[in-house]
């Protein structure tokens, strides 16, 4: 599909020294473009200080909150998550998810995508195996009923478990470390699955893209986890 082809397209120059600045190119799919507006938006925001207003311009906030985004996540260490990773909001039917047909709507990304940007099934079915969901139950006018939150996400003990227990990928001959990985879900929480640690496998982010795109199956024991690809 497209938007697997846009991903080989994703990349970041080394820096360019220029009269004491360091320039980069940065290129990135919609659903890479999604995580960093969700990541840098809220420290984008202008910030007055002692009433006198902010006077940096828009490229300068920006460019700001990504140093600030990066120094927080180094800051942060090895420490497993506490909360989403990503403020990323994805509308999709729910049939269409777990169906996994169709395709999720991107809402508020900021100034780089706007409402309506479409995600392919399986992307939106990745994303929720760490992302918080929230249902939203619409009327036939299209008005909120209700508005509720279900946790999905595995807890940070959970996750320290699986560092334990998987000690990086399980996916064989990748050497990436626990705290590169994402929690999986084995069997998808939108076809039933349990957000369990027998149910879970630690996967690099690449690795859990590819797991999503060719639908493999995995055999969870107490000791670890068996692909079968």
């Amino acid at each position: 599909m497209r938007q697997d082809r846009l991903r080989h397209g994703v990349s970041l120059s080394a820096g360019r020294a220029d009269d004491g600045m360091v320039e980069y190119q940065l290129r990135l799919d919609p659903e890479g473009a999604s995580v960093l507006e969700a990541a840098i938006g809220p420290l984008s925001a202008p910030h007055p200080v002692d009433g006198v207003s902010d006077l940096r311009s828009s490229d300068q906030r920006r460019g700001d909150a990504l140093v600030e985004a990066c120094r927080r996540s180094t800051a942060a260490g090895g420490e497993a998550p506490v909360q989403t990773k990503a403020q990323v909001f994805v509308t999709m039917d729910f049939e269409d998810l777990k169906d996994a047909c169709g395709s999720g709507t991107v809402l508020g990304n900021g100034s780089v995508l706007g409402n309506g940007t479409l995600l392919g099934p399986e992307t939106v079915r990745r994303i929720a195996c760490d992302a918080s969901v929230i249902p939203v139950v619409l009327g036939t006018r299209g008005e909120v009923l209700d508005l509720g939150r279900q946790r999905r996400l595995f807890s940070p003990a959970q996750l320290k478990y699986l560092w334990q227990r998987d000690k990086g990928c399980t996916i064989p001959g990748c050497n990436a470390p626990p705290w590169w990985c994402d929690g999986h879900h084995v069997i998808h929480w939108a076809n039933g699955g349990v957000t369990d640690v027998g149910n879970a496998a630690l996967l690099c982010g690449r690795h859990h893209t590819i797991v999503h795109q060719r639908g493999w199956t995995a055999t969870v024991t107490a000791t670890g986890v068996t692909w079968h690809t």
